[in-house]
């Protein structure tokens, strides 16, 4: 069987382009699928539809005593060299939670930091969804670098986070004009270690189908 190899760099030309590409509360469905290379969930699904575990180990929900425990992946960086840890994660969901943007979220009562690599909520509510799917799908992005960008002025830090993203995943990106391309680059410290294949990824809008085949 043949090898990976490594190397090179994957052109895509899309009918659809994201107006914002680093701000999680104003995702679309394309948004979504245009910062897959960059910013990563805490469990995604195989080809049979089962959760597998991504920046979360493993996580524990209790329908008696209504938590969900989440155990994170050890020694995790954004892109800005900043921590990937349980403070990161009560961050995103509050950001998200807040703006009504989370799924699930109004059953959320609280969240406890117990140690660098486990968050615990306290919630109202408790499906066994919450843990496969609404809960678990919560994109991160770096609260250092949103905090930072906008110098203690929230409207500043999400208008830079629109056209900016920092992420824990394989790729960065390094240019994104709206209505025109992305460009993104390998992260050479990302934590699956031999990943990513590529080089990077230049994403085009092309929206003429005729045009986009020549």
């Amino acid at each position: 069987q043949e090898k990976p190899r490594y190397g090179g760099t994957l052109r895509i030309l899309r009918p659809t382009f994201p107006k914002v590409i680093g701000y999680p509360n104003e995702f679309s469905p394309v948004e979504s699928i245009c910062s897959l290379p960059v910013l990563e969930r805490l469990n995604e699904w195989d080809e049979e539809g089962h959760p597998i575990p991504v920046l979360a180990e493993s996580w524990e929900g209790d329908p008696v005593n209504k938590t969900i425990t989440w155990h994170l992946r050890k020694k995790v960086k954004f892109h800005d060299g900043t921590d990937w840890n349980a403070e990161a994660l009560r961050w995103n969901y509050r950001l998200a939670i807040d703006a009504n943007r989370q799924t699930d979220g109004k059953y959320v009562e609280s969240m406890e930091v117990l140690d660098e690599n486990t968050l615990k909520m306290n919630v109202t509510d408790y499906n066994r969804q919450m843990t496969q799917e609404n809960l678990s799908w919560r994109i991160s992005i770096s609260p250092t670098a949103f905090n930072k960008a906008g110098g203690g002025d929230k409207e500043k830090s999400i208008e830079w986070a629109r056209r900016n993203a920092v992420g824990t995943g394989p790729f960065k990106i390094v240019d994104f004009k709206r209505d025109d391309h992305i460009t993104y680059v390998k992260n050479e410290n990302y934590w699956r270690k031999g990943r990513p294949y590529l080089d990077g990824i230049e994403s085009r809008l092309i929206q003429d189908p005729m045009t986009a085949m020549a």
